[in-house]
């Protein structure tokens, strides 16, 4: 499995599942208890299924904020906002967690990370 290298770990996860983001609430007590403490290592994938027409853009828009090392920051704002994930509004959350907007578009737009859908 390819991890991203500002990427600390989470379990399997599609952007657009609301069940995902119930879960990642839930798991929250064991990230402070176990993950946090280093006890335990997690790892995360992406899995931007094709029935979700906005997954693969939000898979792709959460590595290139990792770029920036806000991996986690821009997963979770689009997970609570899993209602709303076009274009305009992943680069709204973008602007929310003070990535730098020029290059998170440059590297959106140039779909450096399409290669996610291969993790599948």
């Amino acid at each position: 499995m390819r991890q991203h290298p500002a990427m600390r770990g989470a379990p399997l996860r599609q952007h657009v599942r609301p069940s995902a983001a119930s879960t990642a609430l839930k798991a929250l007590p064991t990230e402070k208890n176990y993950i946090d403490t280093g006890k335990v290592r997690f790892a995360s994938n992406d899995l931007p299924l094709d029935f979700h027409p906005k997954a693969q853009r939000a898979a792709e828009a959460a590595w290139c904020a990792g770029e920036q090392n806000k991996y986690w920051e821009q997963r979770d704002t689009m997970i609570n906002n899993s209602g709303d994930l076009s274009k305009d509004a992943i680069t709204k959350y973008a602007q929310t967690i003070s990535l730098n907007l020029a290059s998170f578009a440059a590297c959106t737009e140039a779909a450096k990370y399409n290669a996610v859908r291969r993790d599948i």
